[in-house]
């Protein structure tokens, strides 16, 4: 149903808008030498102290995985919902998203 699908959605825009802040937190450039990935943080994180950046990065890093994850339910739903599969309920729906998230926190940790 409608319902259900504006869980995903608001759940991508809440990711969204965390990412958001998170960006305009770091300001983080990404500089790629050869086998080498360097992330450097030039924004009002710095003001704080180089761990605080380095902690938002990791949340920026999950951030980023959660979007790819609501992508893939986002798809899944509507291909049930295309094939005439009835709503799962928002319940259902907000329990398979968080535990599409748990394999993120040992990553974040």
């Amino acid at each position: 149903s409608c319902q259900d699908y504006s869980i995903i959605v608001f759940n991508t825009a809440f990711n969204d808008l965390f990412s958001l802040i998170l960006h305009t937190l770091l300001n983080a450039r990404l500089f790629i030498n050869g086998t080498v990935v360097v992330h450097m943080a030039s924004g009002p994180c710095r003001a704080i102290c180089d761990i605080f950046c380095a902690f938002l990065f990791e949340l920026i890093h999950d951030s980023i995985m959660q979007t790819c994850s609501l992508i893939a339910i986002s798809f899944w739903y509507r291909n049930g919902v295309l094939h005439g599969k009835k709503s799962v309920g928002w319940c259902k729906l907000q329990t398979i998203m968080l535990l599409v998230y748990l394999p993120h926190v040992p990553h974040f940790v």
